[in-house]
C-alpha cells in the first residue's frame, strides 16, 4: 500500500470509502497499532485509510500517522482528506469549495509580545514534492479556480446520497455572533449579511493556498479574519499540523462553514464528498510510474543474495535523455530506504553538473559514499587511522587514489553487513573517468563477492557505446514494456480528449513518436491541450506537426512565435550563467534589470509579487524554465535534457548565432551590467545605499530589493567572468570609486579602510580582472588585512587563477602555479607571523614553495630584493634548509655573492652553517666567494670546523678556502675546531 488517506471524523471516511474501486480484505497488524484501516484500490493504486479514534487535534492526529507509517512502510504519499471551516476574507469562497493545503501553518504555536499580542513561531510545512507536482499538474488542468468536471462526474457517480443542500450559503459580518442557543440561522439578522455576486454554477472551486492548523475549534470570526491576514490562511482545521513531520500529508478540505459562531452541521456531508471527489481526482493524475521496476526480474536478482556471484552486485540503468532515469533511480532508492533491513545502510550519490565541484567529480563521488558508510557504521572509521593512506597532520581532503583506497578497505571490513549505493547522472562525468570507476568498482566487487560481503551498485547513465561491465545486469528503460505502460497511462491522464476512441488513437501516436522519452510526452502533452478547445481534429493535426526529436521539439518550443526574444535570451542566459540558481523574486528582477538597459521594460521596479512571478517563469521561457517544489524554491529548466540542446547540441549559438561560440563572455558582461542598472535603481540605492548603516546576509532576500543581494555579492564575479574578451577597464574603476564599493562590505566579508581594490579581487580569486588593474595598480604590494598584500591572500585562498595574474604569467595552467604541486592552503593555517615583513619571493623560499619560487621568476619577479629583515631569496631558503628551492634560485641566476647587508652571511656562509654539502658545491661551481666574510669575520671554512663539518671543510679547501684567515677575535678555523674538540678537523686542517 503506497497511499494513506487519513480522515477526522467518520462521516468524513464514509464520503472516502465511496471513492474507492474496490475494497481489500483487512491484513494483521502490528499489536501495538490501535488504529484501524480501511483498505482498497483507486484507479492503479493500492489505498490505506485510517481514521482518528472520536478525538480530533494535531496530537491525536500524530499519532495516527505514526502508527499507520510503521505498519505501513512502502507509503509514498499521504493525503488528510475532511471538511474545514473557510476564511472568505482571503477568497471569493463558498460553503462546498475545496481548499488544497500547498502550505501549513500551526497558528496556536507561538508567544506572546511585550504588546501582549500573540504571535507564530512556526514555520510553514510543506507537503511531499510528489503531492506538489501533482497539484500543479492538476490545477494546470482545471485552469484558475476550477470547477473540475471530475469531481463534478464523481459526486453525480457516487456521491448521491450527498448532494448539495438546498439551505441557502449565509456569511454574515464579522462582527455579528449567532444567537447564543439558536440551532440555526433561521433567526439571524439578515441584514448583517455580507453582500456577495451570486455564482452561475453550483459545482465547487478549488482553492490552492495555506491551511491554518491548530488544536481548537475556530468559531470566532474577528480571530478568524487576524490570524487569516497574517498566515495569508484560507481555511482552519484541526489535524494537518500533527502529520506533517511523519508524513508530509497533503490536507484537502471541503469547506463546510466560515469558521465562525454560525456554524452548523449541513453542510459537512457535502464538503466531505467535495473533498473526497478532489482527492480521488488527485489519485488519478497520480499515476504508480517506475512501481513495476520492483517486480523487474532484474531487479530482483540483482537483490538476491543468492545471484550476486552471477550479477557480480552490478545494476546498470541505461536511457536516453529524458527517458527518465533520474526519476526511476530516486524512486528505487527511496524504497531501498523504506525497507529498514537490518544492518544495511543505503548510500546515493548524484552528479550535478550546476553544483559546486564536489557535487560532479569522481572525487566527490567516493567522498560522499565513504562519508555514508562510515556515518552508518562508526566501527569502520577505523580506516581513517591507516598512515599510508592519510599521513599524520594531514589536515585536508584525501586525493582521488586514497579516496578509493579508504572506500574499498571501509566496504571489505563489512563483514555481515551490507551496503548498496546509487549513483545517478554518470553523463556528468568524463567518458574516461566513467571508465575507471566501473573498473574500480568491478574489482571491489570481484573482492566482495569473494569475501561473502553483501555490496550492490547501480548506475544510470545515457548509453556508453564504448564502456561495458564485464558482469553484471543491464536495464535499457525506453525497452522495457512498464516504462512504456508508464508513458501510457501518464498520456490517458493527462490528455484532454473526451472521446475514449480518439484518445487512444492519439495515445498510440504520441507513444510511437515518443520513442520512450518521457520528458518528450510529457511536452507534447502540455502543447496538444492547448488545441484541445479546437477539438480532436485540431490535437491530430497539431501531433502530426511536431518533431519527433527531443532537441527538435525545444527548438521548436524556442521559436514557435518571435514574442519578446531579448526577453527569452536573457531568460535562458540567467539560468545558464547566473552563479547560483535564483529565486522567483530574483529572477524577476534580474529579468527586468537586463532588459532595462534596452528600453524594454517599464522604467519601475516590479513590485514584490510571488505570482506574477511565477507566471513570468513559465512566459519568458516558453515553458522550458520551472519553479522548484522546495521550501527555498529557485528557477531551473524543467530538465537538464533543455541545458543540454543549449550547449551540449550547440543549440544557442543554433537560436542566437550573434553570441557566437564563445557566447560566455558576452553573456557573463550582460548580467555584470544587469547587476550594475540594478544597484544604481533609486530604490536600490535608498534601501541599501551610502546612507544606510544596515548590514545584509547575501542569503536572505530583501522584500523591496530581492536581486539586491544577488546582484552585489555577484557583480564582481561575473564582470571577471566576461573580462576576457570583453573589457572591464571602465567598469572596475566606476566600481571601485563609487559608493556600491562600500556597501559591498555589507553583503559579505568586512574589508577594513586599508584593502585596496587589487587586495579585494586577489581574496576573492578573480584573476582576469587582477590583470585588468594591474594595468592601473602595478604594486603588488598594496596594503590589505589579514593576508597582508594581495599575493599571500591568492596565495591562502588557493587561488590559482589570481597567483598567475600577479605573477605575471599568461595562465595558471603552469605546473609552477598549481597550489596543489606545493602544500595545502587553508586559511586556518596562515598567521601572519609567517608573511609579515617578507617580499613575496623571500617568503615563498622560507616556506619552501619551490612552485610558487618558479612562478614569480617566471613572471619576473627581482631574486635580489631584500625583505625587511634584509634578507635575499636565496639567503631565506638556505636559513631554513630548503635545497631544492635554493637550487631553482642558483640556476635562476641569483647572486650567489649577495651579503646580507647587517650581518654579513653570504649564501656559501649559510650552507656551510647547515651542512649542506650538494648545495654548498654548488654555489662554488657558480662562483661563490670561497673566502667572504661576515660582521665578526668567520669565514665558510671557520663556521664548517667549529660546527664539526669534515665533509664541508674539506670542499671548502679544495675549492680553495684561505685556512690561515682569522676572524674579528684573532683566531683561525684550526682554533675553533681545537676549541670544539674536533679531532678529524684539527688534523685536516692542519695538512692544510
Amino acid at each position: 500500500y503506497t497511499i494513506a488517506w487519513i480522515c477526522a471524523l467518520h462521516l468524513e471516511l464514509a464520503a472516502s470509502r465511496a471513492m474507492l474501486d474496490e475494497e481489500h480484505q483487512p491484513l494483521p497488524m502490528y499489536a501495538s497499532d490501535d488504529n484501524t484501516y480501511v483498505l482498497g484500490r483507486i484507479d492503479h493504486h493500492n489505498v490505506v485509510m485510517a481514521c482518528l479514534p472520536g478525538e480530533y487535534g494535531t496530537n491525536n492526529a500524530a499519532i495516527v500517522s505514526t502508527n499507520l507509517k510503521r505498519s505501513f512502510p512502502n507509503i509514498r504519499a499521504t493525503l488528510m482528506v475532511g471538511i474545514g471551516g473557510g476564511s472568505p476574507r482571503m477568497a471569493n469562497m463558498y460553503l462546498g469549495d475545496i481548499v488544497v493545503g500547498t502550505r501549513v501553518m500551526q497558528y496556536d504555536m507561538g508567544k506572546v509580545v511585550a504588546s501582549g499580542r500573540f504571535e507564530e513561531t512556526t514555520d510553514s510545512r510543506l507537503p511531499s514534492q510528489l503531492l506538489l507536482s501533482a497539484v500543479s499538474n492538476l490545477r494546470s488542468n482545471h485552469g484558475p479556480h476550477g470547477p473540475s468536471f471530475r469531481v463534478n462526474n464523481l459526486l453525480l457517480d457516487r456521491m448521491s446520497n450527498y448532494s448539495r443542500p438546498t439551505q441557502h450559503d449565509l456569511l454574515f459580518q464579522a462582527t455579528y455572533e449567532h444567537p447564543t442557543g439558536a440551532p440555526t440561522c433561521s433567526e439571524c439578522d439578515k441584514e448583517k449579511l455580507l453582500q456577495r455576486s451570486v455564482r452561475s454554477f453550483e459545482e465547487p472551486r478549488i482553492h490552492y493556498g495555506v491551511i491554518a492548523s491548530g488544536n481548537m475549534v475556530m468559531k470566532n470570526a474577528t480571530i478568524r479574519d487576524d490570524i487569516a491576514t497574517r498566515l495569508s490562511a484560507l481555511c482552519f482545521e484541526m489535524e494537518a499540523a500533527g502529520m506533517m513531520d511523519n508524513l508530509h500529508c497533503l490536507p484537502i478540505r471541503g469547506i463546510c462553514d466560515y469558521s465562525d459562531s454560525h456554524k452548523n452541521k449541513e453542510w459537512q456531508p457535502y464538503a466531505a464528498a467535495t473533498a473526497a471527489a478532489y482527492a480521488r481526482e488527485l489519485l488519478e493524475v497520480l499515476p504508480p510510474t517506475c512501481h513495476w521496476f520492483l517486480e523487474h526480474q532484474a531487479y530482483k536478482n540483482w537483490l538476491n543474495p543468492a545471484m550476486q556471484s552471477d550479477n557480480s552486485g552490478f545494476l546498470w540503468m541505461r536511457g536516453k535523455a529524458g527517458a527518465g532515469k533520474s526519476t526511476m533511480m530516486k524512486f528505487v532508492y527511496l524504497q531501498a530506504k523504506r525497507s529498514n533491513e537490518p544492518l544495511t545502510t543505503i548510500a546515493s550519490f548524484f552528479f550535478n553538473a550546476q553544483g559546486e565541484y564536489l557535487d560532479k567529480s569522481i572525487s566527490g563521488m567516493y567522498r560522499s559514499l565513504l562519508g555514508q558508510l562510515l556515518y552508518a557504521f562508526r566501527d569502520l572509521q577505523r580506516v581513517l587511522d591507516d598512515t599510508d593512506i592519510i599521513p599524520l597532520g594531514q589536515t585536508s581532503c584525501p586525493h582521488l587514489n586514497a579516496l578509493k583506497e579508504l572506500l574499498r578497505n571501509a566496504i571489505l571490513e563489512l563483514g555481515e553487513r551490507s551496503f548498496t549505493c546509487f549513483i545517478d547522472a554518470l553523463d556528468e562525468c568524463d567518458e574516461q573517468e566513467v571508465r575507471d570507476m566501473v573498473q574500480f568498482f568491478e574489482e571491489l566487487v570481484e573482492n566482495t563477492v569473494e569475501k561473502g560481503i553483501q555490496f550492490r551498485v547501480c548506475f544510470s547513465s545515457r548509453p556508453y557505446p564504448y564502456i561495458e561491465i564485464r558482469q553484471g545486469i543491464l536495464v535499457t528503460l525506453e525497452d522495457e514494456s512498464g516504462h512504456r505502460q508508464d508513458l501510457s497511462r501518464y498520456v490517458k491522464n493527462r490528455l484532454k480528449i473526451q472521446s475514449p476512441t480518439i484518445l487512444e488513437e492519439v495515445k498510440t501516436q504520441i507513444l510511437r513518436k515518443a520513442s520512450g522519452i518521457f520528458m518528450w510526452v510529457v511536452l507534447v502533452v502540455e502543447i496538444l491541450n492547448k488545441e484541445s478547445c479546437d477539438g480532436a481534429l485540431a490535437i491530430q493535426k497539431k501531433l502530426v506537426q511536431i518533431p519527433s526529436k527531443l532537441s527538435d521539439l525545444f527548438k521548436s518550443i524556442l521559436t514557435r512565435d518571435r514574442d519578446n526574444p531579448e526577453r527569452l535570451l536573457f531568460c535562458v542566459l540567467l539560468i545558464l550563467c547566473a552563479e547560483r540558481p535564483l529565486t522567483p523574486m530574483e529572477f524577476r528582477h534580474a529579468l527586468w534589470a537586463g532588459l532595462l538597459e534596452q528600453d524594454l521594460v517599464d522604467p519601475n521596479l516590479p513590485d514584490a509579487d510571488m505570482d506574477s512571478s511565477v507566471k513570468l517563469v513559465t512566459s519568458s521561457s516558453k515553458g522550458l524554465a520551472e519553479i522548484t517544489k522546495s521550501a527555498h524554491p529557485s528557477v531551473q529548466f524543467i530538465h537538464e535534457s533543455v541545458r543540454d540542446f543549449l550547449l551540449k547540441e550547440r543549440g544557442l549559438q543554433e537560436l542566437w548565432p550573434n553570441l557566437g561560440f564563445e557566447w560566455e563572455y558576452p553573456s557573463h558582461d550582460w548580467l555584470r551590467r544587469c547587476c550594475m542598472e540594478y544597484l544604481n535603481q533609486t530604490t536600490v540605492q535608498v534601501t541599501a545605499g551610502p546612507t544606510t548603516q544596515r548590514r545584509f546576509d547575501p542569503r536572505m532576500p530583501i522584500d523591496a530589493c530581492p536581486f539586491l543581494g544577488y546582484a552585489i555579492s555577484h557583480i564582481l564575479k561575473h564582470a571577471d567572468a566576461a573580462a576576457a574578451a570583453v573589457p572591464q577597464d571602465s567598469f572596475l574603476a566606476q566600481f571601485f570609486s563609487s559608493d556600491w564599493f562600500n556597501i559591498f562590505n555589507q553583503f559579505g566579508d568586512h574589508y577594513g579602510p586599508n584593502a585596496s581594490p587589487l587586495y579585494i579581487l586577489a581574496d576573492k580569486g578573480y584573476g582576469k580582472l587582477i590583470r585588468t588593474r594591474l594595468r592601473r595598480e602595478s604594486s603588488k604590494y598594496v596594503p590589505g588585512q589579514d593576508y597582508d598584500c594581495p599575493f599571500f591572500a591568492a596565495l591562502a585562498k588557493g587561488h590559482e587563477g589570481a597567483i598567475a595574474a600577479l605573477a605575471n604569467l599568461p595562465s595558471p595552467v603552469y605546473d609552477c602555479v598549481n597550489s596543489g604541486n606545493d602544500q595545502d592552503f587553508y586559511p586556518d593555517s596562515w598567521k601572519p607571523w609567517r608573511f609579515r615583513d617578507r617580499t613575496l619571493l623571500s617568503w615563498a623560499a622560507q616556506e619552501d614553495r619551490p612552485g610558487i619560487v618558479r612562478a614569480l621568476i617566471q613572471g619576473g619577479t627581482s631574486m635580489e630584493e631584500e625583505d625587511r629583515g634584509q634578507y635575499r631569496p636565496l639567503m631565506r631558503a638556505l636559513e631554513q634548509g630548503h635545497s631544492a628551492v635554493a637550487k631553482i634560485l642558483i640556476y635562476e641566476g641569483a647572486d650567489v655573492n649577495a651579503r646580507h647587508s647587517r650581518y654579513g652571511w653570504s649564501a656559501l656562509i649559510w650552507a656551510s652553517r647547515r651542512g649542506d654539502e650538494p648545495i654548498a658545491r654548488l654555489l662554488l661551481d657558480e662562483g661563490a666567494d670561497v673566502n667572504a666574510k661576515d660582521m665578526h669575520g668567520w669565514t665558510a671554512l671557520i663556521w664548517a670546523s667549529s660546527g664539526g663539518n669534515r665533509t664541508i671543510a674539506q670542499l671548502l679547501i679544495a675549492k680553495g678556502a684561505d685556512v690561515r684567515v682569522t676572524s674579528n677575535f684573532g683566531w683561525t678555523a684550526l682554533q675553533y675546531a681545537m676549541q670544539q674538540g674536533h679531532r678529524e678537523l684539527v688534523l685536516l686542517l692542519e695538512r692544510g
